[in-house]
C-alpha cells in the first residue's frame, strides 16, 4: 500500500506541476527531509507568511482527499489510481467497524518501514483520521470518525490515574466500578475503549483475569508488593532484589542493595517478614491464611482422611517450599487427629470418625503448670501432695516420675521436713530453664535491646541495659552475656570512664541527627524555619488529654507541604518540642516535667503522652504508625515517613522526628472531609493551599511551578 500513497503524492504534484509546493508540503510533514519545518520556517525560506502555507496546504489535502476517494476534480485529468481507493474504502470501513485501531498495528499490517513513516502519516492526515498519542504511555491509536477525541483522550487519562493509584493490577470490572463512581455523564463505551488501547498485560490468578500496567514508576517497597502479590506465594529477600533489580536494569534505574530493599519492605505496611529471611502479604493471599489454616482449608476441598504425603504436596504445590517439620507439628495439635489407618482428619469429623481415632500423644509445657499453681494458690510454699493434686490430670507420667521432674527444676528448691517427712517446694531465683516458657529467648533479647538502643543514640552501658532485660524478661544474666558476646550482631567498648558500653551495628542503626544538631536547629530557627518545624505532641493540653485528631492532621498537611519543597531538600518536624512558652509550661503543669528551655523552645519530650495512654514508648510508636497509615498522605510518603523516622535523646527526652522529602513529583494530600486531592507548599513557617487548576480546568501556574521543582526541573 505504501508504494501506491507515494506514487500518488508524486503524480498529483506533477499533475499541477508545482515543485514549490511540493517542497512546502514534504517540508511540512517531514518527508525526505532531516526534520520537520514549522509554517513559520517554510514562510520564511518561500517569502511568504505563515498563514498562507497552511492555506496551501490544507487546499491541497482538501483535493487530495477527494481524489483518494474516488472523486474527480473539474478541469483536471487526473485521477486516483484505483487500486489506492479501494484499499482506502477498506482500510475506513475497518476503523469504522473497530472503532480504533492501534497506529503500530497499522504499520505492521501495511509493512511500512521507518524511512516510509512519513509518507503514511500525510496520508492520514489527508483523510483527516483522528489520533491520540502519548509517548510516555506508549499509546498511539486512530478513531474512527464516530469517536469523540476529546471524550475518549479524557477516559484514557481517568483510567490511567486508576491504574497508577492501586499499583496492583485491577479487573476490567473494577475499572469500570471505579471510573463511573460519582460521575453524572459517563459512558462505558468509552471506558472499556480506554481499557482497550492502554497496553496492559494480563494475568490470571485465582481463576480471575487481572490488567497490569508495567510502567508504573513504583517504590522499591512497591515493587515487592507488586511481585509478591503476582507471585502468590512468599518469596526470600534475594529473590525479590534479583527480581526488581532485573526489571530497574531494563530502564536504566539503580541496582537496589540488600540492606535497602530490607528496609524498604520492613517499612511497608501490606508486607510481612515470614522469618527464615522470606516475605509474605499481610493482608491477603500467602499471609492472609496461615499454613494451619491452609491445610484445613485442603481437608474441606478433598472431603476426606489425607495422608500427610499428600498435605505436603498439596501445600507445596500452593506455596512453594515450606518447612516439613512445621506441618508434621501441625497434625500433632488438637486441630487434627490422626486415624488407625494412618491418615488424618480435621477436629470438625471428630465425633464421625471417633472409633478410628488414635490416641494422641500431647506434649505439655510442665514448667507453665507448676508456675500457675504457685501464682493460683497465692502462697510461696506448696507441698508436693498439692502440686501432685493439682497437676495429675495433666503429667502424662507416674507420681514418682513427676516428684524427680520437679527436683529437676532450678526454679524450685526441694525441702523435707525431718520429723513430718512432709515434702515441699518453693520458688528459687534462678529461672535459666524457662526457655521454652518465654519462646525464642535470643530473638526476645536482640530486638528488645534494639528497640531500647535506638531510644538512646545507638549505644547503653551494658550492666543498665541487662537490668532492663531481666526486669522485663525472665532470662538468666548469663544468658545475656552470652547473647551478646556473639558476633555480627552488637558490639562492646569501653566509654572513657572504663564502663562497658554496648551499641548497635551501623546497618541496625544510622543515626542521621544528634542531639547537636536539634539543639543548632532551635538556635538557627530564625533562618531554617521552612524545611523544620517543631510540635509539642499528639494529644491535646486540656485536662481529658486525648488524641488531637485535628492537630494531627495539621501534621500531615505540614509534611505533604515540606515534601513538595523541591526534589532532594528534606523538611522535618520535630515532636518533643513545645513552640510556645505558655505551651511549655501548660505541659509542665499537666504533665508534671520539667522541661529544658533554649530560644524559648521547651524540649518536653514524648516520653509523658506514653504515660498518660498508658503505654509503652514501643507501643506508643505503634500507634503513632497507624494513624500515619490512615491519614490522607498519599501511599509513597507514608512509606517514607515511616521508613525514616528516627528518635534522639536531647536532655534526657526523647524526640521523635518525622521526616519529608520530594518522591517522584508532587505529593498531594487527601482530605478525608471533603474526599478531594489537595496541594500544600510551605512558605517561612505556614504552610498553603495551592490553587491546581484555572478556570478553564488546565494546572495552574503555581501547581506547574511546584511540580518543577519537586521533579528537580526547576
Amino acid at each position: 500500500m505504501i508504494k501506491l500513497i507515494k506514487k500518488f503524492f508524486e503524480d498529483y504534484f506533477e499533475s499541477i506541476e508545482s515543485d514549490r509546493y511540493k517542497a512546502m508540503i514534504y517540508k511540512k510533514n517531514g518527508i525526505n527531509q532531516e526534520r520537520f519545518y514549522t509554517y513559520e520556517e517554510i514562510g520564511i525560506l518561500a517569502g511568504v507568511s505563515k498563514q498562507r502555507i497552511h492555506q496551501i496546504e490544507s487546499k491541497i489535502f482538501s483535493k487530495m482527499s477527494l481524489l483518494i476517494n474516488g472523486s474527480t476534480i473539474k478541469n483536471k485529468n487526473f485521477k486516483c489510481d484505483e487500486q489506492l481507493v479501494c484499499k482506502t474504502k477498506e482500510f475506513l470501513n475497518d476503523l469504522k467497524d473497530k472503532k480504533i485501531i492501534s497506529y503500530f498495528e497499522l504499520i505492521n499490517k501495511f509493512r511500512i518501514s521507518a524511512s516510509d513513516k512519513n509518507y503514511f502519516d500525510m496520508y492520514l492526515k489527508i483523510l483527516e483520521i483522528k489520533r491520540i498519542t502519548l509517548d510516555k504511555e506508549n499509546i498511539d491509536i486512530i478513531l474512527s470518525s464516530e469517536i469523540d477525541k476529546t471524550v475518549l483522550k479524557e477516559e484514557i487519562t481517568r483510567t490511567l490515574k486508576i491504574v497508577k493509584k492501586n499499583i496492583l493490577p485491577i479487573s476490567k470490572d473494577n475499572i469500570i466500578i471505579q471510573s463511573a463512581k460519582r460521575r453524572r455523564k459517563k459512558s462505558k463505551e468509552y471506558i472499556l475503549l480506554s481499557i482497550e488501547v492502554i497496553p496492559f498485560k494480563k494475568l490470571v490468578i485465582d481463576n480471575v483475569e487481572y490488567l497490569d500496567y508495567p510502567d508504573l514508576d513504583l517504590s522499591v517497597g512497591d515493587s515487592a508488593y507488586k511481585l509478591l502479590w503476582i507471585k502468590q506465594k512468599k518469596m526470600g529477600i534475594q529473590d525479590i532484589k534479583k527480581s526488581i533489580n532485573k526489571d530497574r536494569g531494563k530502564v536504566g534505574d539503580k541496582i537496589v542493595t540488600t540492606q535497602y530493599l530490607s528496609n524498604q519492605l520492613v517499612a511497608h505496611p501490606e508486607l510481612v517478614s515470614l522469618g527464615n529471611k522470606e516475605w509474605g502479604l499481610k493482608n491477603f493471599g500467602i499471609a492472609k491464611i496461615s499454613i494451619k489454616d491452609l491445610m484445613k482449608n485442603i481437608f474441606y476441598v478433598e472431603d476426606k482422611p489425607l495422608t500427610s504425603a499428600y498435605i505436603l504436596e498439596e501445600i507445596k504445590r500452593r506455596r512453594g517450599e515450606i518447612n516439613e517439620k512445621s506441618v508434621i507439628s501441625y497434625l500433632s495439635q488438637e486441630d487434627f487427629y490422626q486415624l488407625d489407618d494412618g491418615t488424618y482428619i480435621i477436629s470438625d469429623w471428630k465425633r464421625k470418625f471417633a472409633s478410628r481415632i488414635k490416641p494422641k500423644r500431647v506434649k505439655t509445657n510442665y514448667n507453665e503448670y507448676v508456675l500457675k499453681h504457685f501464682k493460683e494458690s497465692g502462697e510461696e510454699i506448696l507441698t508436693f501432695s498439692e502440686l501432685w493434686s493439682r497437676s495429675e490430670k495433666t503429667y502424662s507420667g507416674t507420681k514418682y516420675n513427676f516428684k524427680n521432674f520437679l527436683k529437676q527444676r532450678k526454679y524450685l528448691q526441694y525441702h523435707k521436713d525431718e520429723n513430718t517427712k512432709v515434702e515441699y517446694f518453693t520458688l528459687a531465683e534462678d529461672r535459666s530453664d524457662l526457655k521454652e516458657l518465654h519462646g525464642n529467648k535470643t530473638k526476645t533479647i536482640e530486638e528488645y535491646s534494639k528497640f531500647i538502643l535506638r531510644q538512646n543514640n545507638g549505644e547503653k552501658e551494658l550492666s543498665k541495659l541487662i537490668k532492663l532485660i531481666q526486669q522485663n524478661y525472665h532470662i538468666s544474666r548469663q544468658l545475656v552475656y552470652q547473647f551478646f558476646n556473639k558476633p555480627n550482631r552488637f558490639f562492646l567498648k569501653e566509654n572513657r570512664n572504663g564502663i562497658l558500653v554496648i551499641k548497635l551495628l551501623e546497618s541496625d542503626f544510622n543515626i542521621k541527627i544528634s542531639e547537636h544538631d536539634i539543639l543548632r536547629f532551635l538556635d538557627e530557627v530564625v533562618t531554617e524555619e521552612g524545611k523544620f518545624d517543631f510540635k509539642q505532641g499528639f494529644l491535646t493540653l486540656d485536662p481529658k488529654r486525648k488524641f488531637d485528631k485535628k492537630s494531627f492532621e495539621k501534621i500531615m498537611m505540614n509534611i505533604c507541604a515540606m515534601a513538595n519543597h523541591g526534589k532532594n531538600i528534606k523538611g522535618r518536624i520535630l515532636i518533643g518540642i513545645a513552640d510556645k512558652t505558655s505551651d511549655t509550661r501548660r505541659i509542665e503543669e499537666l504533665d508534671n516535667i520539667n522541661a529544658n528551655e533554649i530560644n524559648g523552645f521547651g524540649i518536653v519530650g514524648i516520653e509523658r503522652e506514653a504515660k498518660i495512654l498508658k503505654m509503652s514508648l514501643e507501643d506508643y510508636l505503634k500507634f503513632i504508625n497507624e494513624k500515619i497509615s490512615d491519614s490522607g498522605l498519599p501511599d509513597k510518603l507514608k512509606l517514607y515517613l515511616k521508613s525514616h523516622m528516627q528518635y534522639v535523646k536531647v536532655y534526657d527526652k526523647t524526640l521523635l522526628i518525622l521526616e519529608a522529602e520530594s518522591i517522584n513529583g508532587i505529593s498531594l494530600y487527601n482530605n478525608l472531609k471533603t474526599q478531594k486531592l489537595e496541594l500544600y507548599i510551605r512558605k517561612g513557617p505556614q504552610k498553603y493551599k495551592v490553587n491546581q487548576f484555572n478556570d478553564d480546568n488546565s494546572h495552574s501556574t503555581e501547581f506547574l511551578e511546584v511540580q518543577l521543582r519537586c521533579l528537580g526541573d526547576y
